[in-house]
């Protein structure tokens, strides 16, 4: 039973790593994406989806409230700092 756990345990731990990585790489997908749009339009974006996940916080529940808007704060640094190293504008593909 013992060794049991032990593996259920180091399982959980490797997927949420896993999501973990999965979660930083949409993270700088959307930084990169971000940072080539009008400084402006960026933060008006983040912005409503700050206030969105307030509207719906009670159906969330405070701790998702609370990882929602500290991702949106990450997302924000993340796209300021790719902003500062330069990131081309985006360009419309046809």
């Amino acid at each position: 039973m013992g060794m049991e756990i032990k593996n259920r345990v180091d399982n959980l731990e490797r997927v949420a790593l896993e999501f973990e990585g999965a979660q930083f790489a949409v993270r700088h997908v959307l930084a990169n994406l971000l940072s080539r749009l009008d400084r402006h339009d960026a933060e008006e974006c983040l912005r409503e989806l700050q206030s969105t996940g307030r509207r719906h916080g009670i159906e969330l529940g405070e701790s998702r409230l609370t990882g929602y808007l500290d991702e949106l704060e990450a997302l924000k640094v993340a796209s300021a700092n790719v902003r500062k190293v330069g990131a081309p504008p985006l360009r419309a593909v046809s």
